[in-house]
């Protein structure tokens, strides 16, 4: 599995979007599906179950909104907190925005840090949080309504998920310079952050599942991303067939040279 920084990530969606004619939206409609589907297999049967969205202004809001749209057709009770006003979103967010308005969705806007109570309100009781605040296109501390959405959703103990990465985190170093948000899952966009193996962004991240937007894997392999995570699928196509009737001497021998008078523990 290829191990991306927030520029490397950004790169390839621009290529997806420019190069192969993805239109973004479609991009957008896929990773909201990708996290409201891993929601559904995270706490099972939607139907009643209270769903608390807090989203920023860029795209990954609009992902939020995304899947505030599909876990209310799902049958769950959803309330959505969008931290600024409409008219400093993405186009896409907008578009989106107006989708779960068609629904009778009516999203409440944070615009000052006064109003941050509203959040911490809305999280009573509430069965699971989302939190699309910022994605790999955001650095340095949060500030203002973000950080205070942020110290809200990780006091109000009730389980978070997180789009792409958890929000005051760099998706590149792993690193938090102020708040940053603890999920206890990140569905994180076409592959895995690097932010999101080191630590300590590895366990701010929580379980950690790669959803698939549409990105032809012709765009990832001309980047020449030359890091891989060592998973299952990396170990399998290198490790050769062992037939089930080998015998040892069929297989190789290993030389380990190493060790030395009372240190010969990791050697053995």
């Amino acid at each position: 599995m290829k191990v991306v920084t927030a520029d490397e990530m950004r790169a390839i969606d621009r290529a997806a979007i420019d190069g192969c004619r993805i239109p973004s939206l479609l991009l957008m409609e896929n990773a909201g599906n990708g996290v409201s589907e891993g929601i559904r297999r995270r706490i099972g049967e939607m139907q009643g179950r209270r769903i608390v969205i807090v989203c920023g202004k860029g795209n990954n809001g609009g992902d939020g909104l995304v899947v505030a749209r599909r876990l209310h057709e799902a049958g769950a009770r959803v309330r959505v907190f969008l931290l600024g006003s409409r008219s400093e979103m993405s186009p896409d967010a907008v578009h989106n925005l107006e989708r779960v308005m068609s629904l009778g969705l009516r999203p409440d806007e944070i615009l000052e840090e006064n109003a941050l109570p509203q959040i911490q309100e809305g999280l009573e009781g509430a069965d699971l949080a989302v939190d699309a605040i910022f994605g790999t296109g955001t650095s340095g501390a949060p500030r203002g309504v973000a950080a205070g959405a942020i110290e809200i959703l990780n006091g109000a103990g009730v389980p978070i998920v997180s789009i792409d990465i958890p929000s005051g985190l760099d998706a590149s170093t792993g690193r938090a310079e102020g708040a940053c948000v603890r999920a206890a899952a990140t569905y994180t966009m076409g592959l895995l952050k690097r932010g999101l193996a080191l630590y300590p962004g590895r366990e701010m991240a929580g379980l950690v599942e790669v959803v698939e937007i549409g990105i032809p894997e012709s765009v990832v392999d001309s980047m020449g991303i030359r890091i891989e995570a060592l998973d299952r699928e990396w170990a399998r196509t290198r490790l050769p067939v062992r037939r089930p009737n080998a015998h040892k001497g069929d297989c190789g021998h290993i030389l380990i040279v190493g060790g030395s008078v009372g240190l010969t523990g990791a050697v053995a």
